[in-house]
Parts: structure tokens; C-alpha cells; sequence
């Protein structure tokens, strides 16, 4: 019997009610089947708050004891809803379920799987659910998290190690869209996608998988479904073989919300990188995800994205800093992604739609297949409705 592994991600399970919907449809699948589950709606923002709000720079090891508890409790009532409808089932934590991990707090990467109860309980029958972002360092025994998003990666990993045909990540939208549908109300469905473009559109703000996840499922070449995780809908297929020709058009617009520029006095960018690195461990902050960084004379300036969390920590604080400055904090970043985007007129003719408007970006990054606009984040919904249309 084939083994499914699905994910749903948090909003899908955001009431009791949605969780026993989810229930009765994965007790009518007759399959052996690993559920990985995020926290509940905004649980894991709402727990984050909580931590900012009695401390600045929460301890990281501390954090992780208090974020891993959202995705215990998703887990563990979707297990008591699939035995309540007959579907004999059983929660595990990342830990029990041996997801083995580095020593790193709160952005930790997974080194090793030993998931020997899970595979136990799948011989019993049994539909197990794991808490997905989570794991646990064999060294120091203590629980860590994975970085936001993480259950996704907790999903692809499994589905990888028990070879599974593929791995669903089920959602609030039906796959994968040229833009959020929120935000563009004509944004369309993208039937197939290649592995090399998703990681693409991940890295620079699409939210539909962790950009980590990508990067595994790539790298093992397991296919990925994303879709609807309540109703039918035709959603977005990941594999290898998926057609993606090269076209001056725009596939895909995606956008990182907060962008922070910061200042570091160094003279260099490796001594900037250092002197950045041994602030974050000095107050017990995770490394922010670098989108560009540059050197004048004795200033290596970077571009910095993440959670906002994590950003307003390293605002607050470097206000202490005799050498790293916030030199920008309304950024945001906007991603126009096409197979064929560099040696066309593509940058040109959308630079001039943003110039049309009266938007002049204050950087422009280059990757292989996408432009990046780094503009002011009050212009960031004209700019990603420009670039689409």
C-alpha cells in the first residue's frame, strides 16, 4: 500500500471545526498516511508576541520551548479527531518522531531522521501525525525549531525518507498563483511547475512552500502537489520534468514585505559578515535572510529580510551597537521571475511601467531568472499590481 504524506498549513486548521473537516476526509482515504501539521491559525505570531513582550532578545533555546508548543497542540487534537470518526491515529512530537537536527535554535537544519516509531505505528495501521517545524539535537537533547515555515520541511523530509510518490502541501489557495491572489484579484494558476523555478519564486517571497523545502525537494527530486486543503481544485504540480520554456513574459510576482537596509563598520564585507554575526550571537538572534550586501570604503551595507520579529530585534538593539546602524527600516522587496528574464528587454520595459507610475526603485538585483525591485514599502501593492499586469 502506497504511503501519502500530506501537510496543512495553519490557516486550514484554524478552528476546531476546520480540524474535524480535515478528520473525516483523511479517515475516507484508505491508505497508510503521515499528516505533518503547523500551528493552528496566527498561533505561532501570537506565541511570538508573547515572547517580545516580557523580553527584547528572548533566549533562542527559550523560544524554541515556547514556538514547538503550537504545532504540539494542532497535532494532538487532529489525532483525537481521527480516532472520534473511527481512524485509528496517534500525534507524535518532531523529537518522538526522530527528527534529528543541528545544535542551532530556532533556525536549525535537519541532519538526520531515525523515525522508528513512526514507521512502527504506520505497521499498526495507524495515521500518524506529526507536529511539523521541530526536531530535536541528539547532542544536547534539546528541542529546536526549524525557521518559519518549517513544517514543510518536516513533510518533504519524511515523504523523501519513506519514499513516498510525492508530497502534498495542502492550503487556503489552490497552488501556486503569478501573484497573491489577495493582492491581484486576476492573478492566475500556474498548472506545473520546474523544481530550479520554485526555488526561485521561494527565495524571493512566495509563501505557497518553505524556501528550504525547496531546496530539498529539489535536490532528491521528489514531486510536490500544492493545493486546496478544503474543497476540490485542480492546484500546482512540482516535478523534474515539468515544461518551462524560456519567454520574455513574466511567470511570477512575488515580494518580501519587510526589507531592512543596515550598516556595518568594517573594512570589508568579511569583516562585516563577522562583526554582524557575533552581534546576532551576542544577543541570541537568528541569522535574517541576506538579499544583497555591498562595501564603500569602511561601511559594508546589507539588505536584510525575515521574520518581523527577528528585524525588530536587530532594530531595537543595534540602537546600543558602535557599529551596526539601521540605515533603512520601510523597505520591501518586489520579484518579477521569467525563464529567459536575463538578455532580454524585460528589465527595461519594467522599470519604465514603474517610472510611468512615478516609482523609482532604490536597487535593482539581478539573478538569473528575476528582477528585484527594492522599493519603499508603501509603494509595494502598486509595484507587484505594475509588474503583474
Amino acid at each position: 500500500m502506497s504511503l501519502i504524506v500530506r501537510k496543512y498549513g495553519g490557516s486550514s486548521l484554524s478552528t476546531p471545526e476546520h480540524i474535524k473537516t480535515i478528520a473525516r476526509e483523511i479517515a475516507s482515504i484508505k491508505s497508510k498516511m503521515i499528516v505533518v501539521v503547523s500551528a493552528m491559525g496566527t498561533t505561532t505570531d501570537q506565541l511570538s508576541l508573547l515572547a517580545y513582550a516580557v523580553s527584547q532578545a528572548p533566549i533562542r533555546r527559550e523560544l524554541d520551548m515556547l514556538l514547538s508548543t503550537g504545532e504540539r497542540v494542532a497535532s494532538s487534537l487532529m489525532a483525537m479527531a481521527l480516532n472520534d470518526v473511527g481512524c485509528s491515529a496517534i500525534s507524535f512530537t518532531g523529537s518522538q518522531a526522530g527528527v534529528f537536527t543541528d545544535n542551532s535554535h530556532t533556525n536549525a537544519q535537519i541532519i538526520d531522521l531515525r523515525p522508528i516509531r513512526v514507521e512502527d505505528e504506520l505497521n499498526r495501521a495507524r495515521v500518524v501525525v506529526l507536529a511539523g517545524f521541530q526536531g530535536v539535537s541528539p547532542q544536547t537533547k534539546e528541542i529546536t525549531t526549524l525557521g518559519r515555515g518549517g513544517t514543510d520541511l518536516t513533510a518533504v523530509a519524511m515523504a523523501h525518507y519513506f519514499k513516498s510518490e510525492s508530497c502534498e502541501i495542502l492550503k487556503e489557495v489552490d497552488g501556486v498563483f503569478s501573484a497573491d491572489p489577495r493582492l491581484v484579484s486576476h492573478a492566475r494558476r500556474i498548472p506545473e511547475l520546474s523544481f530550479e523555478i520554485l526555488q526561485e519564486l521561494t527565495f524571493w517571497g512566495a509563501k505557497m512552500i518553505h524556501h528550504r523545502a525547496a531546496e530539498l525537494a529539489a535536490r532528491v527530486q521528489l514531486p510536490i502537489y500544492v493545493g486546496l486543503a478544503h474543497g476540490k481544485g485542480e492546484g500546482t504540480k512540482i516535478f523534474k520534468g515539468a515544461k518551462m520554456f524560456e519567454e520574455k513574459k513574466v511567470l511570477s510576482v512575488n515580494s518580501h514585505s519587510q526589507v531592512m537596509q543596515i550598516q556595518i563598520q568594517a573594512h570589508s564585507q568579511g569583516e562585516g559578515y563577522k562583526a554582524f554575526g557575533l552581534f546576532l550571537s551576542k544577543y541570541n538572534l537568528p541569522w535574517p535572510q541576506i538579499l544583497d550586501s555591498t562595501q564603500k570604503e569602511k561601511t559594508c551595507t546589507m539588505l536584510i529580510t525575515g521574520p518581523l520579529e527577528t528585524l525588530d530585534a536587530i532594530a531595537n538593539l543595534s540602537a546600543s551597537s558602535s557599529e551596526i546602524k539601521v540605515g533603512k527600516k520601510d523597505y520591501a522587496s518586489v520579484t518579477a521571475t521569467c525563464a529567459g528574464a536575463i538578455g532580454s528587454d524585460l528589465i527595461g520595459t519594467l522599470t519604465l511601467k514603474l517610472d510611468e507610475k512615478g516609482i523609482h526603485a532604490h536597487h535593482i538585483l539581478l539573478s538569473p531568472m528575476s528582477v528585484t525591485y527594492i522599493i519603499d514599502k508603501q509603494n509595494r501593492e502598486t509595484v507587484i499590481q505594475t509588474l503583474h499586469g
